[in-house]
């Protein structure tokens, strides 16, 4: 049983029927274990890649500023998934980062704010209430992954945008672990699952909630990550339209979600599917989707049309696809969870 847990909850699961006890300690050993040590890492990230923003220098290459990009995105690619609890309040998620921008307006707003080089807005005060486009990890690689070193106006947007950046994500991380403004971190929620909790009425409903953002995620990964920049053909693929393209750390990114669905995967379902078949064809599934990922050994937006690495991207969909399909019938099905509605749907 874990170590970690308060006296009176490790009381709670010893009185619990057997099957109980272990998805409740499954829950809570994915918030210990995987969503808050993510959002930690994403807060700690987030500080150092502001006090790089906040140094950037006019006409400089901004070398030191793209690499703590690089460690920031990969912080909030292992906790991408996750779109329910405080990521929810005041559009955090999107703030964090604005992705896919299908009709462009967040470059469009970007290529404004430029145009004007208006400093009031800049402010602090003034920024957090500006468009959740120009607040987060999209911006700030269009303008640093841009052809040019950033001017004195860019530089000012950058330490703009990586301090709300970082006020999200500690705003994130102490959602999690801190009582805020009378309300107890959003853990206690999932820890006291019952009729009457502000948001979770049964610890059913938490494993429901959790299995729809493992689900949802991996719609995401196939729908946007893939399918949109391989296009129907070799003739339409468009690297642009990959998640991180200008950083080229689009492979990266989905290794990561990988990595952060496997954590969710092992700790909140492969215990209760102790000695079923189904436990093995998850982690089967798994390595195999990991294998192919590693095997693509060029960037995605090349690896797209390149008639080599093209059908490894495929194969990954496909696998990327059985393990959404999986979890939509056979966990459902075996561990008696509802996967509940998909926040992407018709998207």
């Amino acid at each position: 049983m874990n170590r970690h847990l308060p006296l009176w909850l490790t009381l709670l699961l010893l009185t619990l029927p057997p099957s109980l006890s272990a998805a409740l300690e499954g829950l809570l050993s994915v918030v210990d274990r995987q969503i808050i040590p993510a959002y930690q890492q994403l807060q700690h990230q987030s500080a150092a890649l502001q006090q790089q923003g906040e140094q950037c220098q006019p006409e400089q290459p901004p070398t030191a500023l793209k690499q703590h990009f690089q460690t920031t995105m990969a912080a909030w690619q292992q906790i991408q998934y996750l779109r329910l609890g405080p990521a929810e309040f005041n559009l955090r998620h999107y703030r964090i980062h604005f992705w896919p921008d299908k009709r462009g307006s967040g470059s469009r707003q970007l290529l404004q704010f430029l145009a004007a080089a208006d400093l009031e807005p800049l402010q602090p005060a003034q920024f957090a209430h500006q468009s959740a486009a120009l607040q987060g990890l999209t911006a700030l690689e269009q303008l640093l992954f841009a052809n040019a070193p950033p001017d004195s106006y860019r530089c000012q947007l950058i330490a703009a945008i990586t301090t709300e950046l970082h006020h999200n994500a500690t705003a994130l991380y102490q959602g999690w672990t801190q009582p805020l403004e009378n309300a107890p971190p959003f853990r206690h929620y999932i820890a006291t699952a019952s009729e009457g909790n502000a948001f979770f009425e049964s610890r059913s409903e938490v494993e429901s909630q959790l299995l729809n953002q493992l689900h949802t995620q991996l719609q995401f990964m196939i729908d946007h990550k893939l399918t949109k920049p391989l296009g129907t053909e070799p003739a339409k693929a468009n690297g642009r339209l990959a998640e991180s393209w200008r950083s080229q750390r689009s492979l990266d990114n989905l290794a990561q979600n990988l990595l952060s669905l496997r954590q969710v995967i092992e700790l909140l379902l492969l215990p209760q599917l102790e000695g079923r078949p189904l436990k093995t064809a998850l982690q089967q599934q798994l390595h195999q989707a990991q294998t192919t990922l590693n095997s693509i050994d060029i960037p995605l937006t090349r690896a797209v049309s390149d008639p080599e690495q093209r059908p490894r991207l495929e194969v990954l969909r496909q696998q990327l696809q059985q393990l959404q399909q999986l979890i939509a019938t056979e966990v459902t099905a075996q561990l008696g969870i509802s996967l509940g509605f998909n926040s992407l749907d018709g998207d």
